[in-house]
C-alpha cells in the first residue's frame, strides 16, 4: 500500500492535483484524502500490487510529497 504523509509544505490544491494524477481519482476524492492527511497525519491512498503502489508513490514524490510504500 502507498501512504501519503503530512508535510505542511504544499497547498491543498497541489496535493489534490497530484493525487488526481497518481491515482486517477476525482477532485472530490482528492480533497477527501488531502483532508485526511492534514487531520490524521497520513492516509492510505493506494492498495494494490507492489509495482502499482510504487508507481503511485513516485508520481506523488515528483513534487516532493512524503510517501511510503509498505506491504500490508
Amino acid at each position: 500500500m502507498t501512504i501519503l504523509h503530512n508535510c505542511d509544505c504544499h497547498t491543498f490544491e497541489q496535493v489534490v492535483q497530484q493525487l488526481m494524477k497518481a491515482i486517477a481519482c476525482t477532485e472530490e476524492r482528492g480533497w477527501e484524502l488531502a483532508w485526511e492527511v492534514h487531520n490524521r497525519g497520513k492516509a492510505v491512498v493506494k492498495v494494490g500490487p507492489e509495482t502499482e503502489c510504487v508507481r503511485v508513490g513516485n508520481v506523488l514524490a515528483v513534487i516532493g510529497l512524503v510517501v511510503t510504500v509498505i506491504q500490508s
